[in-house]
Formats: C-alpha cells, structure tokens, sequence
C-alpha cells in the first residue's frame, strides 16, 4: 500500500522533471472489456521474467502513460490502478503516478489487462462515487469489432468524427484500446460530483440522439476504468493488442464543456419562435425590455465589454460567455458578435453561432454586474455607473462612431538602432523638416536597402540560405505631414546617382548602336561568304565573331508605379537592383498593377523578388524571360485611408505579400511645427550620410550574365554571437505566436520577424563596414543583429497596433464603402437588405455579405434597424433599417 496521504509536493516535483514527449502510433484494430472490480489492496506484484522492451522503448512506453495521466487526472486525491486476469479483479490506490504506472506496466508485461480509474479519491478505500475527489475529463467507450457496433475502429473513429462536429464539442484525446476507442475530452480544471454527473448525463443523451453507439454504462459512471496507453489489451487469448494513445489534443475550457453538455430544459409549446428564425436575429428582438440596448454603446462605457470588443474575444472562456449573456439581449448583438470574436486564435464562425444560438435557447437574462466582478474584479473598479448589468448602459441608441477608431499612440521609433551614419541622418531630417521621426527612419533605412541589396545576402545561420538584403517598408501619414519633403532629402544621393547614370547611358549608348550596327554588318558578311563551305566553316567564323555588344544598363533605380510585366521587361536590360518608391504611394497602390484582376500576380511577383527567387516568364508574345540575380527594394508613403484598403484586402493577407512589409505610422506632428532654425550639425550628418551611400554606389558591382547585369552579392555571415542572439529571438517570437502569445494577431508577419532583424541587420553592417576597394562587407556583428531585433519589435508593435484599431479589417473596408453609397443616395430614409446587394456597391453583391457588413453600420450606429420589417415598393421586407444622416457641421 502507498502512503495513506496524498503527496502534493512530490507529485508537483515530478511533474516539473518530466520531459517532453512524443505520442506511440496509433493502433487501428482490436476490442476492448468492460470488467467489474473488487477490491484487493494487497495484491502481489510478481517479478518480470521476459520482458522485451529495450530500455529506451520502455522508457518511451512509461513516459507517454504518464504524460497521459497528468492530462486526465487530477493533481489531488488517490489515484486508482486496476487489473483483471482470468476474471480476477485487483486495484490499488497510489499517490505517485510514476509508481502507478510502473506497477500497471509490469502487470500487463504478465499478461494483465491494465486499466485505470477516471476520477481521483478522497480516501483509499473504496472505487465508489461517494469517495471521488474530482473529476478532470468527460469520456465515452466505444466497442468495435466482430459482433460490435462498429466493424473496426476506424469505422468507430468516422462516426465520432462526425458526432463531435454536429454537437459542437472540441476535439478528443483518443485511446485506441486494442479494438475499440476510448474518447477523452480533458478539462482545464477539476470538477465536482455535482457539476460532472448532469453534464456526463446529458453527454450519453447526445450520443442516443445522434447515433453514436458508445457504452452508456461507461459515459456517465465516474468511477468508471478504462485502459492506461501502453499496457496490451487481452481479451483475446493469445493475441494481445497493444493499448496506443494518439495525439494529445489541448485541455478543453471546462465552462464551455458544460456549457454545451448542460440539461435540456423543457420549454412550453408555442412559447417560442422556429430555431432556424430565432437563430437568425437577436434575443433583443424578442424581448422589448432590451430592445433599444445597443452593445456597442454599452463597451462604450462598461471596461468589461470593451476588453472583449478591444481583443475581438481573445479573453477567457468565462469572460466570453459573459459577454455573449448581454450581446444576445442587444439589438446589435449579432452584428457584434463575430467582431468581438473572431480575434480568438480557434475562432470558428459556425462554432460561434452554435454557441450563440445555444445562449438564444437558455432564456437566461443579461449577465450581471456581479458576474463581472466574480470573474474579472480589476476591471470593475472605479466604475462610476449605478447600474445591475452592462446592458443598461446601452439602453439609448448612441450617435454614430467612427467606422475606424482612432490609432493609440505610436511606439517611439528605436532610431538609436539605425547607427551613427542613418540614425543621425534620421535625426537631422526630423530637425530640419520637422516630420514625425519613423518617416525619416523609414527613408534612410530604405535608401540604405535600396543600395546594400546589390551588394551583400545575409546569410542565415539555421538553414544556411543566403537571403537578400532587400527590404519592404510603408509609411502611414496624413496629407501634410510632410512626406515628401523627408523622402526628397533622404533619396537626393541615389537621385544624383542615377542622373549620373542617364548621363553615362547617353553618352555609351550612340557607341552601342554604331558598335550593334558594325557587328550586324560583319555577321551578314561572314553568312554570306562564300567561301565557307560548310556549317562547320559557318559556326567557327561566327565563333571567331562572338556575341554583339551588350547594350548600357538602362539608368533606372527608382520606380513609383510598375508593372509587374513591366518591371521584368526592363529589369532584362536595366540595372540589376532597384527599387519601387513613391512618395505618394497611391500611384501604386491604386495602378494598373494592383486591379482586381491584377493584384495576386502583382503580389506573387512581389513576394518572390522579397525571398531571392529568379523571375521566370513565359509568354507568346515576349517569350521567355529567366532573369537571375535581381534585387527590389520599396518604400511606399501613403496616406491613412489608402493604407486601410490595402492592409484589409483579403487576398493580399491570404497571399502572404503583408507579411513581407514594414509598416509604421507615426502620430501627426501637424501644429507643432514652428518656424526655427534648425541645428549646425544636422547639415553636416546629412552630409556624411550622403557621402557614404555615394561611396558606396560609385563601387562596381560584382555582375555576371549575358547582358553583364546579373549580380552575384557576398553572403555576409553572422559572427558566432550574433547567431546565437538571432536563434534567442527566434525561439522568443515562437513562444509569441501560441494562442496565447502577444504576437497570435499578427503571426503572418510574426514569423518572418526573425528574418527581417537579419536583413536590417546586414544593411546596417554594410553601411558601416563595406569596403569600396576590397568590395567586401564584415560579417553581421553582435551589436548589428541586436539592433536589427530592436527595428524588428518596433515593427511588430506598429503590427499590432494598426491591427487593434481596425486598420486590416476587411469588414470596416466594405462597411466604408456601403456607407458612402447610403449617403450618395438622394434622399433615402430607409434601406433594405435586397437593395444593398442588388444596387449597393459591386464588393457587396450576395446577401450573406450584405447582411454582415449592415450588422457593421448597425454595430456603429449608422444604420438602425425597423423591428418588424417596411413595406418597401409594393413588398414587405423583413429587414430594413433607417439611415443615419451624416453629422451636419456647425
């Protein structure tokens, strides 16, 4: 017998030493016995003769079973092993598991089918419900096999499939017991009896009512034993089957568990409307106590729904619920709840109205303030209302809001991390100009990429790859803030450079075309030269005449509005590394290259100069075009709304092209901009920033090809600590992007954050360490990738920012666009769904989406809805709503 007192503190030992494991494979045959226990406490332990594990697959065995047991089990209490042979019963309680499962192991290796309790015990006498402790997972047993419900397990496993998804539960662990399956929804925090045994109940009444035929004697006994993974399954003699767990699936959210599995109440006849009507408007719209509450006003002004709203239900599962207690009172709950939602990283928009639905069915009023404060208590102090619940605060229909809300203040701009050469240069543009820093920042950084990328790759230290020093950047200002005031000063090097290049090209290319013009010539001569007399003769004459001149490079570095057919075509004959940048960055944004029917091969190409890859093209009338060592760099400065419409064009996000950007947005400096002198030695840093860019550009470039403009860069390693700081913040952005992790809203760009640190990194190596006579740069230092990290953050939480204010909302685009539309409307009260997606803008033609971008406007004030429908030209419309007039100023 183990100690007769539970041991926390060991238990929490073991629990901290466990290593991670790996899941044995799955079995996919065998049937499983449901036995009888009777108490034997003493029984003995015999010792194994022939064991066949090795000591590393044992020990795999032991480790996954344990793994197993933290996850299903309690962390208090007694557990309980169980054993059957030759239909005698033994169990014993332990405090270890460690011990429980070397004890059960070693059973099964004689031959014993190995199981274990389900629930903890208060005491270690007795497997009944009156002594269970806790319970920490729901489960069902389902038999297959000859003479079974189902033929085998895979028969089993399509039908639970499928019930799991038509109620609406998360995804199980999944024991195959030698046969059958044994199914384990496991909790994020212990249960009582009392809480356990109704929803256990209600789960064996779903698997009746949805078919699944699972042991019903099993689902709702929580003293129940099933099989321990890892043990062999006997029943049949002679063959035993080996017990395999398949992946552990995450901890389910115990309220939501018993959310879903609580009892059905009866409800009277005819008291309520059809299920398929009632899910398809709000509990507001029932109940006329609520019907003038608005959810939106209510997170106005209630800290508790706001936090929902702000994190778009990144919150925990009881605060959700909460919240969903008062939006299903609220006119504009629905329209509401998948905003409020959808920032959840397993956010589902079926599961989402399921459980709304479901919220709809329970006819429980609006949560209370009290709730609230039980849940989370910080956020209700200082609240000054006199109110029971949130939804009072929504009682009066709010004036209409902006669609967008406003962006929280910026994060300052690390311009320390540019260095001395771009970061004074940076300081010395915000002096003079007096525009926000990050657009300075953003400018020389990009020039600097603009010019390093033709010279070195960074090379990664993990895969090795040699990857571009090519960099993506936006800059969000409003009109006025002086754009292209900073971009001017910040690209006046390369602007000269490349006059000197036209000028140079000008001059070469009269030489070109006499020297093309000779050389046809001669090639004519020698085809008709009579005196070859053979093809042989031919080829070796025009051998000797080799390739005709190569034409001089086109003098182009810049470029504000591309197409990507022509971008390609002229990068065939023109310099090999250049860049698209735009001061008024709508010239691209809004060209003919960004047209719906252009936009993804504009976007592919993109991404694909972004990572390094040649340009390959095949077409009949250009034929085709392999185009290897080319660089692009961009830096697009737009305004606010341009950028809205770009960040929220669904294709470009599912495209991956927004994850390749660097986007800041600087708070206005407009009305703080007094005439002044600016400082002496602002002059002179610009002065050394340009003769350094300069230096650098007069370098030749290492170049290769037919037409001599192919390049072939140096992979610029990191040093050994530089490395080991890049690999710390890889792992560090890889704990960021879990469910839970600050950086889940932005994991597109998130997981290319360790690659944009390592190129801003390289450009800044470059800039202070290329050579112009050896034509070799140093490798990436320590302090340069540290620098490249802190840049790399600073463009995360401008991510983050312009995420949480809406800024890559497809949904507020439309709702923009539909809003203007009502407004151009000549005097129009009243509008109804048909006539948003019949006549409304083309983006909104169905009616799902007219319905959900409506729900918007609702959510925002702009539209209200008519409760029982307007008879509308001739017809009675069901949904309609009255028209907010835009705010006529004073």
């Amino acid at each position: 017998m183990e100690n007769p007192t539970p041991n926390k503190a060991a238990e929490q030992a073991n629990l901290a030493d466990r290593p991670a494991t790996t899941q044995l494979p799955e079995a996919n045959n065998a049937s499983d016995a449901n036995t009888t226990a009777t108490p034997a406490e003493n029984a003995s332990e015999p010792t194994p003769e022939n064991v066949k594990d090795t000591d590393i697959s044992r020990e795999h065995t032991r480790q996954v079973a344990l793994d197993f047991l933290y996850r299903v089990w309690p962390h208090e209490g007694y557990w309980c092993a169980f054993t059957l042979k030759n239909k005698k019963a033994a169990q014993r309680f332990f405090t270890d598991r460690g011990k429980l499962v070397d004890y059960l192991l070693t059973q099964s290796d004689y031959g014993k089918d190995a199981y274990i309790a389900c629930a903890s015990f208060r005491t270690d006498k007795e497997r009944k419900k009156d002594n269970i402790h806790g319970i920490k997972a729901f489960w069902v047993d389902i038999d297959a096999g000859k003479g079974k419900p189902y033929p085998d397990a895979g028969a089993a496993k399509t039908a639970l499939e499928k019930f799991y998804t038509d109620v609406g539960l998360p995804l199980p662990t999944i024991v195959h017991s030698g046969g059958g399956l044994h199914v384990w929804w496991t909790l994020d925090r212990v249960v009582s009896q009392a809480e356990w045994d109704p929803a256990a109940e209600r789960l064996k009444q779903l698997c009746v009512e949805h078919g699944l035929e699972a042991d019903p004697s099993r689902t709702a006994d929580s003293a129940s034993v099933l099989r321990l993974p890892g043990t062999q399954n006997y029943k049949i003699p002679g063959t035993p089957r080996p017990v395999t767990c398949g992946a552990f699936m995450p901890p389910c959210s115990t309220d939501e568990m018993l959310h879903i599995l609580q009892p059905v109440k009866e409800q009277p006849k005819n008291d309520r409307k059809p299920h398929q009507e009632q899910a398809n408007e709000s509990h507001a719209e029932q109940d006329s106590k609520y019907e003038l509450s608005y959810a939106a006003l209510a997170a106005e002004q209630c800290a508790q729904l706001a936090r929902m709203r702000d994190t778009r239900g990144n919150i925990p599962e009881p605060e959700w619920y909460a919240g969903i207690g008062v939006l299903k009172h609220c006119v504009d709950g629905r329209a509401n709840l998948h905003q409020w939602s959808d920032g959840f990283s397993n956010y589902s928009l079926e599961e989402t109205e399921k459980k709304f639905a479901q919220a709809l069915d329970s006819g429980t009023g609006p949560t209370t303030c009290e709730r609230y404060r039980s849940l989370n208590p910080e956020l209700c102090k200082g609240c000054p209302f006199k109110v029971t619940s949130p939804i009072q605060l929504g009682v009066v229909p709010p004036e209409p809001m902006p669609l967008r809300r406003e962006l929280p203040p910026e994060t300052s701009f690390p311009v320390a991390a540019l260095g001395k050469t771009l970061g004074d240069a940076a300081l010395a543009i915000q002096d003079i100009v007096q525009a926000p820093l990050a657009i300075g920042g953003q400018s020389v950084l990009a020039a600097a990429a603009l010019v390093a990328q033709a010279r070195a790759n960074i090379k990664l230290p993990i895969t090795q790859e040699g990857k571009p020093a090519s960099l993506y950047f936006i800059t969000v200002a409003e009109t006025g803030e002086r754009k292209s005031s900073v971009d001017l000063i910040a690209m006046r090097t390369i602007a000269e450079h490349e006059e000197e290049l036209k000028q140079r090209y000008e001059k070469e290319y009269p030489a070109y075309v006499n020297e093309l013009a000779a050389y046809e010539k001669e090639r004519l001569r020698v085809l008709n030269n009579k005196k070859h007399k053979n093809r042989k003769e031919i080829a070796e004459a025009l051998d000797a005449l080799g390739l005709p001149p190569s034409s001089p490079l086109i003098p182009i570095l810049t470029c504000p509005e591309p197409t990507i057919e022509g971008l390609c075509k002229m990068l065939a004959t023109s310099q090999p590394a250049i860049g698209i940048f735009a001061d008024e960055g709508g010239q691209f944004i809004g060209g003919y290259g960004m047209t719906e029917e252009n936009k993804l091969k504009t976007a592919t190409a993109l991404s694909s100069f972004w990572d390094g890859r040649p340009v390959k093209r095949v077409r009949s009338g250009d034929g085709i075009l392999y185009l290897a060592g080319r660089r692009l760099s961009l830096h697009l400065l737009v305004q606010p709304v341009v950028a809205g419409a770009f960040f929220s064009d669904a294709l470009l996000m599912g495209q991956g092209l927004l994850s390749r950007l660097l986007v800041a947005a600087p708070n206005p400096t407009s009305g703080t901009r007094f005439v002044r002198d600016p400082r002496l030695e602002s002059h002179a840093a610009l002065e050394r920033y340009n003769a350094r860019l300069k230096a650098i550009l007069d370098t030749p470039l290492y170049l290769s090809g037919i037409n001599g403009n192919e390049l072939t860069p140096q992979n610029v390693s990191l040093s050994v600590s530089a490395s080991e700081e890049l690999k710390k913040f890889i792992n560090e952005v890889e704990r960021q992007i879990a469910t839970d992790g600050a950086f889940a809203p932005i994991r597109g760009l998130a997981n290319k954050l360790p690659e944009h640190a390592a190129r801003i990194a390289a450009v800044l190596a470059l800039v202070e360490t290329f050579d112009c006579e050896t034509m070799l740069c140093k490798e990436v230092s320590e302090s340069h990738i540290q620098a490249g990290i802190a840049l790399a953050r600073f463009y995360a939480s401008e991510a983050l920012r312009l995420f949480n204010a809406g800024m890559g909302d497809p949904n507020i685009v439309l709702a923009e666009r539909l809003l203007q539309w009502l407004h151009d409307l000549p005097e129009r009260e009243y509008i109804t769904l048909p006539d948003i997606y019949q006549r409304g803008p083309n983006s909104i033609r169905d009616k799902a989406t007219a319905k959900r971008i409506a729900g918007v406007l609702a959510a925002h004030g702009w539209l209200r809805r008519v409760k029982d429908g307007i008879d509308m030209e001739g017809k009675k419309r069901r949904e309609a709503w009255r028209i907010i007039p835009k705010p006529t100023s004073h």
